[in-house]
């Protein structure tokens, strides 16, 4: 199981010349599904940052130090960011509040959430 937040900053590589593409912005994921559907990531650029949203298809693997892609084809990609629900209060079925979302849990592949952080109000 890993945190969304250690993700988050990862460098991204290309396999095959090892170059740092850039880095992992925010990670898109499908709230009905409960699958992660892609990341955004700021591509390494001496000017204006370019944000690029890839599938998460077309990434290899999620590594401790480094994202690897198997492909690099930026599309629209529809889904929630985890940087638009961190911070989110959560509410009991009274509509009391029990906390605010303080991180997402992934599975080891990072494809499916397993679980949420929350933290006291």
């Amino acid at each position: 199981m890993r945190r969304m937040r250690d993700l988050i900053m990862l460098p991204i590589i290309d396999p095959n010349t090892g170059e740092r593409l850039g880095w992992v912005k925010d990670i898109i994921f499908n709230q009905t599904t409960n699958r992660v559907t892609g990341i955004i990531f700021e591509k390494d650029t001496f000017l204006k940052p370019q944000l690029l949203k890839i599938p998460r298809d077309d990434i290899a693997s999620f590594g401790k130090e480094s994202v690897t892609l198997v492909k690099l084809s930026p599309q629209e990609i529809v889904g929630t960011c985890w940087s638009q629900k961190v911070g989110s209060k959560v509410y009991n079925d009274d509509g009391d509040i029990k906390g605010t979302i303080g991180d997402i849990y992934v599975d080891n592949l990072v494809q499916t959430i397993v679980g949420y952080e929350i933290s006291d109000g």
